[in-house]
């Protein structure tokens, strides 16, 4: 009798104790019972060493790690090497998952058996409401020429600075043990922002299949503020490890110019959203990627998630532009101690020569365009993402220039 499909899940844990009995407790109660749950303690300074452990003793099915914080990357690599099953997915500490992922993912292996399985949508977890994320391919088997041509080609759009049709999120995809465990250990561990990407990118250059199925059901808890940051000197040292990785990555595949491209436009979001600051360095003669905005203007800055939190950041230190105001539709976003966050009825108010969208998602962003537009304000105001100005010059790791 052949054995039924045994699922490994590697939970990465870093001082989320708030968030972990409900993802832990989402893991145990899956309809799915064949599963291995390995638990990753990546060194907490909190009370998850101790939460891991009373689940263990509760269940034969979890296997504990305490390891020194080393990071996500070190810690989904100690969770790989350990896991036993046929496939292997992952979930962060922060997130839980709905009680028939599982069920759904394995008929999904049995109907297709692809190398991996990318799992379609999920819930981005707000505070106060819940948004499904799907992207924009179709359900199915893919041969190895497919993934080229179809999968790997919708990484990132070149058409718009954050137009995405696939999520590169590792808990969206599962992998197929012996795939997994040849590709996690390449991934630099001081990577912190594009881990996901280089690893899924690896995988997908070497497997043979994949098939896509409907997900819908993780839980991504969206805007808990992170508990490190990092110097500007440090994001240099993650991102360049980042830049050096995708690289390295596209001259072994060998890959086409417009997949070399893709992999600028997505470093060029990583130091967006990791570093906004690092833009200034090139002392463009506008505020690098907003192509119309230039320097000395007054600026309106339009969004509180982290990336306008980021662009604050970055312009507060930054003698070169002037911000009139921070406006957001919720006032429950990040905040800063030098700004108050506005509602966006203070536009009318204010004087000001640009609204810069500080919004990643082009469709979001194209949404709170129109919405700045029902309120009267010129598109000559409105300033959003040029992704005809992306480029490699941009990136400021010129040890690395080619």
């Amino acid at each position: 009798m052949e054995q039924p499909i045994l699922i490994s899940i590697v939970v990465s844990i870093y001082n989320e104790w708030e968030y972990l009995d409900k993802c832990i407790d989402s893991i145990v109660n899956q309809t799915y019972k064949n599963i291995e749950i390995i638990l990753v303690d990546d060194g907490s300074t909190d009370c998850c060493g101790e939460i891991c452990d009373k689940y263990a003793e509760q269940d034969s099915r979890i296997i504990v790690i305490h390891k020194p914080n080393g990071g996500l990357v070190s810690a989904r690599k100690a969770g790989t090497k350990e896991a036993t099953g046929d496939y292997i997915i992952n979930v962060d500490g922060d997130d839980w998952i709905e009680k028939e992922r599982i069920q759904n993912l394995v008929k999904g292996i049995e109907q297709y058996h692809a190398d991996i399985i990318y799992m379609d949508g999920y819930v981005r977890e707000y505070p106060d409401n819940q948004v499904m994320v799907k992207g924009n391919l179709r359900r199915g088997f893919y041969t190895k020429q497919q993934v080229q041509e179809e999968i790997l080609m919708k990484l990132a759009s070149t058409n718009h600075f954050y137009e995405k049709n696939i999520e590169m999120f590792m808990w969206l995809w599962a992998f197929k043990r012996e795939l997994i465990k040849e590709k996690q250990p390449l991934i630099d561990e001081r990577i912190s922002m594009g881990e996901d990407l280089a690893c899924v990118c690896e995988c997908l250059a070497s497997t043979n299949s994949v098939s896509v199925i409907e997900g819908g059901s993780y839980h991504y808890t969206q805007g808990r503020v992170e508990a490190i940051s990092y110097s500007n000197n440090l994001s240099s040292i993650r991102l360049e490890a980042l830049w050096n990785q995708l690289k390295q990555f596209c001259k072994k595949e060998y890959v086409s110019p417009s997949v070399y491209q893709m992999m600028v436009v997505i470093m060029n979001q990583a130091v967006a959203i990791t570093d906004f600051s690092l833009f200034f360095k090139k002392n463009c003669e506008y505020l690098y990627p907003y192509s119309k905005v230039k320097k000395n203007s007054n600026l309106v800055i339009y969004g509180a998630g982290k990336f306008g939190y980021k662009i604050m950041l970055a312009l507060s230190d930054n003698d070169q532009y002037h911000v009139a105001a921070w406006v957001d539709k919720s006032n429950k976003r990040v905040t800063m101690e030098q700004y108050t966050i506005s509602q966006v009825e203070i536009l009318n108010q204010l004087d000001y020569d640009y609204i810069v969208v500080a919004i990643l998602n082009y469709n979001v962003a194209l949404g709170a365009v129109k919405e700045l537009q029902k309120m009267g304000i010129s598109e000559d105001k409105i300033a959003v993402m040029d992704a005809d100005v992306i480029s490699e010059d941009f990136l400021i790791f010129d040890e690395i220039k080619s």
